[in-house]
This record gives structure tokens, sequence and C-alpha cells, in this order.
């Protein structure tokens, strides 16, 4: 689900938002899980696919 928002380059969505809402109750547990499963922070994962 969080990839979805990620991917959708019209969201102004904080991160803290996005996880937020995808149900973390912190930026660094959402972080954290992020990274594990993607093997790049969500910073580095939006930056990247933000200029395709």
């Amino acid at each position: 689900m969080y990839k979805t928002t990620f991917l959708d380059k019209r969201t102004v969505n904080s991160l803290f938002l996005i996880a937020y809402e995808t149900g973390f109750n912190s930026l660094s547990s959402f972080n954290y899980a992020f990274k594990k499963l993607e093997g790049i922070t969500p910073s580095t994962f939006r930056n990247q696919n933000s200029s395709n």
C-alpha cells in the first residue's frame, strides 16, 4: 500500500503522514520496516522514483 502512495508523483504527503496512514506509530518504525523490505530508505526510494 505505501509503495502506491510513494509512486504517485502527485502526493505531497510527508513521510510521517504516510507512515501514520499505513499503520505505523512512529517514523522510525516505518523507516526500519521499509528498509528491510526494499533495501533502501523511504526517502531514497521516493527520490529515485520522483525523477521517472
